[in-house]
């Protein structure tokens, strides 16, 4: 059954939002070389004006703003909970 990419998206959207996500190695790695600390993963899913669906990569790109007011972009996966892939 095909996921409902509206649903799947706001639940990742509002879990970023409340800080119940987990982060990859890789997002860890890139968070650190940009400066990008958890509070503005969460500022992001809060802020967060679109999203679009990455069928080639079967992400979740989410636009928002960091703490700073900057854009910032996450890119998310849904495994049975919101997994943060990288940011920037």
């Amino acid at each position: 059954m095909k996921p409902d990419r509206d649903d799947e998206a706001s639940r990742i959207i509002r879990n970023l939002a409340a800080g119940l996500f987990v982060v990859s190695e890789h997002a860890r790695h890139r968070m650190n070389e940009r400066g990008v600390e958890d509070p503005d993963l969460v500022e992001a899913g809060r802020t967060a004006s679109s999203w679009t669906w990455q069928e080639d990569r079967e992400t979740y790109r989410i636009n928002g703003k960091d703490l700073d007011a900057e854009d910032l972009i996450v890119v998310c996966a849904w495994d049975g909970e919101t997994v943060i892939v990288t940011v920037f």
